[in-house]
């Protein structure tokens, strides 16, 4: 075929059968192979053409939005423009979209930096990239860690998202800031040496999973006080033992005044705060600044500004509390990290928006490439049930109305596939086209329930519930969620768990917090119960005290923070239905303010594709 076939440039070709589809019609020389497999100036195209034929051999296209995604990102390390992509919520459940920017990421010929949420981390380190490498035309040198590996490294650089976005607040107040036109693979080197931080400035990065960027941001911001740094604060003012272990005894003695709320934490009142001051000007007056530890120096320099959010983090059992302190606005602290590097920044569920101002104004983020990526309305529609008339959740009637509509729902579900299951299927899927009435269908679910339990396990009809994959039921309010438990468990049997794992056919009752952290381990569910939005409660400290910010400053508190948080949870929470789609996957909101309030359109909004209806149709849950 090709002559000097040995070179090793050609090797690496001619071992890619995809690349040799569409790169050349006559093999070029060894110089043009060089040039062109180490750099080239428009990265684009060559992304575009080898991404192709990557689809093409592995015979599907698994996400529409690739090429799209994948030239976007290359083009953001060729140029050194900032970008921000909006993906859709079952892309990022299931990773489909990364091989929109590891694709750029390798062939691109300069340094760069990847960083990564800890939970996908090792599945792009041991799969993903390692399955690129070995049908990529180039080799780019990948290194792991939390730190650059030197100043003569040009690859790709993995690590962690938290590690990169620490080091970077930590640094950003003694780097010089870049802007745009300052950026570019020319200039790197000079950057990289310039500084001895552990990720330089200047490296473009590309941030995935950046729908919890905020969170990582707060984390990183706030400051805690344990008892150990009581113990160090004594050590560092011997004199005045007596006095902080005093003022620890009467702050305590104050704290564990506030009465008891579900979420163990209180916000720092006045008598507090008056207590804390006190402490802070006795030892200011005592010595000089260079003497308190490095902690207590953080929590100082936060508990004093205007603008801020202290708390207290509470054991009741072990009787310890844990003092918390953070900026109330973020935005001012991360400016300088996106200024110091061009960054591409991936996650679902940004904002409602599609440039998403709201959340790159909270973010510190400036003017950038957005583009959004809306799912599939074909393939990732799924059916919702959405009954009208449901007593509203602050009302008494709630609690019953609810719980009649789970156990119709899970009675439906069942029926359905038991009569999928059947011998004698055709007759009772005929039976069951006809809308259920709810008015007694939770007393007769239960009866049918009860009276096909050994159906189930004698005519082997298990198999069926597995790939129609689990029940989750969230319920928000924690003293409803254990009732639930109880009743349905009764009802149901051990299939019914409580924030814990259940098999294929189980039903799950959670909590928002915990189907976030742990949707991942769980089958996804065919049926997802949302017996109230997931708007934050007022009745948390931490949600009212930034509540209270907003109000100060006279803004829209409502559609500024509680409304986006409240979909961008929803939003993420349901992807994992969308893999039923067309297939038995059903969504049940039973949070009728979606009926009656303004914000309501929004909240439908997000959730689309979804072909909402007011009556329960059994075939809805079909296999077929």
């Amino acid at each position: 075929m090709c002559h000097n076939a040995s070179h090793p440039f050609r090797s690496v070709i001619a071992h890619q059968p995809f690349f040799q589809s569409i790169c050349f019609c006559q093999w070029p020389s060894a110089d043009e192979c060089y040039s062109y497999l180490t750099f080239t100036p428009v990265i684009e195209t060559e992304v575009h053409q080898c991404l192709r034929a990557y689809l093409r051999e592995q015979g599907h296209m698994q996400w529409p939005h690739h090429l799209t995604m994948a030239r976007l990102v290359a083009r953001a390390l060729r140029v050194g423009r900032s970008a921000q992509i909006q993906i859709d919520s079952l892309a990022a459940y299931q990773g489909t979209h990364r091989l929109s920017y590891l694709m750029p990421a390798l062939i691109w010929p300069e340094p760069a930096v990847l960083a990564l949420p800890e939970s996908i981390l090792d599945q792009v380190v041991q799969q993903d990239i390692p399955t690129l490498q070995q049908r990529l035309p180039i080799i780019k040198p990948v290194q792991v860690g939390e730190h650059w590996p030197g100043d003569d490294f040009r690859g790709l650089l993995v690590t962690s998202a938290e590690a990169w976005l620490r080091d970077r607040i930590n640094t950003s107040h003694i780097e010089p800031t870049l802007s745009d036109s300052t950026v570019s693979p020319s200039t790197i080197p000079s950057q990289i040496t310039a500084t001895n931080t552990r990720f330089p400035a200047g490296i473009p990065t590309l941030i995935d999973g950046t729908s919890d960027l905020e969170m990582w941001a707060r984390s990183q911001l706030s400051v805690s006080l344990s008892s150990e740094d009581w113990d160090a604060l004594m050590l560092a003012y011997p004199s005045q033992r007596e006095f902080i272990r005093n003022s620890r005894v009467r702050l305590t003695h104050l704290i564990f005044q506030h009465p008891v709320n579900p979420y163990s934490c209180h916000l720092i009142d006045e008598p507090e705060t008056a207590l804390l001051r006190e402490l802070y000007e006795v030892l200011e007056d005592y010595g000089d600044g260079g003497r308190l530890p490095a902690p207590w120096r953080s929590f100082w320099h936060h508990f004093r500004q205007t603008e801020r959010l202290a708390w207290t983090q509470l054991n009741r059992n072990l009787g310890n509390m844990v003092l918390c302190c953070a900026p109330t606005d973020i935005q001012n602290s991360l400016a300088p990290v996106w200024q110091s590097q061009p960054v591409v920044l991936m996650g679902a569920a940004l904002d409602i928006d599609r440039k998403a101002r709201r959340y790159r104004e909270r973010l510190g983020l400036g003017e950038m490439t957005c583009l959004q990526f809306a799912p599939d309305r074909q393939h990732d529609l799924v059916q919702m049930y959405l009954p009208d008339r449901l007593p509203m959740p602050n009302t008494s009637h709630f609690r019953a109305a609810v719980l009649q509509e789970i156990r119709m729902l899970l009675g439906t579900r069942t029926t359905t596939l038991l009569a999928e299951g059947n011998s004698n299927g055709l007759q009772i899927t005929a039976e069951r086209e006809r809308p259920v009435d709810r008015r007694n269908a939770g007393d007769i679910a239960v009866q049918e329930i009860q009276t096909n339990r050994s159906r189930t396990q004698t005519e082997g009809l298990s198999d069926n519930h597995a790939k129609a994959g689990p029940t989750v039921i969230v319920i928000g309010d924690m003293p409803l969620r254990s009732q639930f438990a109880s009743i349905l468990a009764a009802e149901f049997g051990s299939r019914v768990q409580l924030e814990s794992p259940v098999a294929d056919d189980g039903v799950l009752i959670t909590g928002w917090r915990y189907w976030q952290a742990n949707q991942s381990q769980f089958e996804p569910p065919g049926l997802f119960i949302v017996t109230t939005l997931p708007i934050p409660s007022l009745e948390d400290p931490l949600v009212a005290g930034r509540v209270a910010t907003y109000k100060r400053r006279r803004q829209d508190w409502f559609m500024a923070y509680l409304l986006p948080e409240s979909l961008s949870i929803l939003q993420r929470a349901i992807a994992p239905v969308r893999l039923h789609a067309g297939n038995g996957g059903v969504i049940a909101l039973l949070d009728n303010r979606v009926n009656h309030r303004s914000y309501g359109p929004h909240i439908l909004s997000a959730m689309n594709p979804a072909a909402r209806s007011n009556q329960l149709d059994p075939s809805w849950f079909s296999l077929k």
